[in-house]
Parts: C-alpha cells; sequence; structure tokens
C-alpha cells in the first residue's frame, strides 16, 4: 500500500519536531556542561569526564541531525517511505515508529545479520 500525503504530512511534523527537540536538547546540555566550575582535582577529573561524554552526546546529536535532515530531503525529493536497498515501499507502521528509517524491515535484517 502506498504511503498517502496525509501520513507523510504527518511523519513530516513528527521529523520536525524530533528535530526541534534534537536542538533544544544541545542547546541546554551545552549550557549546563558549560557552566560547570572547574575546583580541586576531583573536580578536575570529573571535568574531563564531563569533556568525553559532551563529545560523545553531541556527536550522537550530530548524527541524529543528519538522520532527520536526511529523512526530511527524502520527503522534498518525493523518495521518503522507499527502501534504500531494493527500491520497495517501507511500511508505515515503521515509519511511524521510526520516522528517519531508510529501509524495509527485511533489507534492515540482512543488514543488520551479516
Amino acid at each position: 500500500m502506498e504511503i498517502t500525503s496525509d501520513q507523510i504530512n504527518s511523519l513530516k511534523e513528527k521529523l520536525l519536531s524530533s528535530k526541534q527537540e534534537n536542538l533544544n536538547f544541545q542547546k541546554n546540555f551545552s549550557q549546563e556542561i558549560s557552566g560547570e566550575k572547574m575546583g580541586d582535582m576531583v573536580d578536575l577529573a570529573n571535568s574531563n569526564l564531563s569533556g568525553k561524554l559532551e563529545t560523545l552526546f553531541r556527536a550522537r546529536y550530530v548524527e541524529k541531525d543528519k538522520e532527520l535532515n536526511r529523512a526530511l530531503d527524502k520527503i522534498t525529493e518525493g523518495e521518503y517511505g522507499e527502501c534504500e536497498e531494493c527500491d520497495g515501499p517501507i511500511a508505515i507502521r515503521r515509519l511511524e515508529l521510526n520516522p528517519t528509517a531508510l529501509r524495509c524491515v527485511a533489507c534492515q535484517e540482512k543488514i543488520e545479520l551479516n
């Protein structure tokens, strides 16, 4: 069954909302990290750990932003909901659960098993 324009619009809203949440989280996280003060050696060690965690979190949220942008681009290009492996349709239920999905379940399972 082909994805309808109403379904695409609903998923687009979901993607845009996720994009805003991602941006807000990054902003709040950066403010929290930059607001920390250093003191003694324990604080310095904690600060180093915080810096490493910040790097990991930033990388994850940058990657999430790329995924969201890719899905939004696919909507613009009229290719949203098409599997990148087999060019078949991605089930609407899968897209509702994971709007950034690039592959149908069968192709994703093949990739994960290899």
